[in-house]
């Protein structure tokens, strides 16, 4: 009996971390974040999203859909098309910029003027640096890393859900931190 039970806890281990290639390792969420943010930003149904560098083979436009792609449905707000050619109804006020193995930068600097180009071997790693900006402030940012065969795998799409997730949370807990009013009056 023993040894049945070691053999699926191994088994529950390995499963575990077969998929277990990718990971968010730093965010961050400004004290302004609101998730009312969100709505008003994809509130004309569209949100610009800067896509920069192509870590994988393939083209720049195939990346850039299958990424925003990945992005609909994976965050807290109303439906929203994320789209690196938004209309003219477009709040551009806000945007999303993602930085696939770009230079290293923070939450002070990413929303900052245009992002420079990223030149580089596409290969299997990737280093994402990922904000929602308004203006040139972030009022979200984080670090995520992984390892995909390419931009259909499964893991990738499920990583940028999760990076999605994680730059429009449904709550600013910084607000209930700091004891301020701010979620009480907006329910945050």
């Amino acid at each position: 009996m023993r040894r049945i039970l070691a053999t699926a806890l191994a088994v529950c281990l390995l499963a575990g971390t077969a998929r277990a290639t990718a990971m968010i390792s730093y965010s961050w969420l400004s004290y302004s974040y609101s998730p009312h943010d969100i709505a008003y930003a994809g509130g004309p149904g569209e949100l610009w999203t800067e896509v920069s560098g192509n870590p994988f083979f393939g083209t720049k436009a195939d990346f850039d859909q299958i990424v925003t792609g990945s992005m609909y449905g994976a965050h807290f707000g109303p439906p929203t098309k994320f789209t690196t050619t938004p209309g003219p109804t477009a709040r551009r006020i806000f945007h999303v910029r993602l930085l696939f193995n770009g230079t290293s930068t923070d939450q002070g600097a990413i929303c900052n003027g245009p992002p420079e180009p990223i030149q580089g071997a596409p290969g299997n790693s990737i280093v994402l640096y990922a904000a929602f900006c308004q203006g040139n402030d972030a009022l979200s940012f984080l670090r995520a890393a992984g390892d995909f065969s390419g931009p259909k795998d499964p893991a990738f799409i499920d990583f940028i859900h999760d990076v999605t997730m994680k730059l429009f949370p449904s709550q600013n807990n910084e607000l209930f931190r700091n004891n301020s009013n701010d979620c009480h009056q907006w329910s945050c």
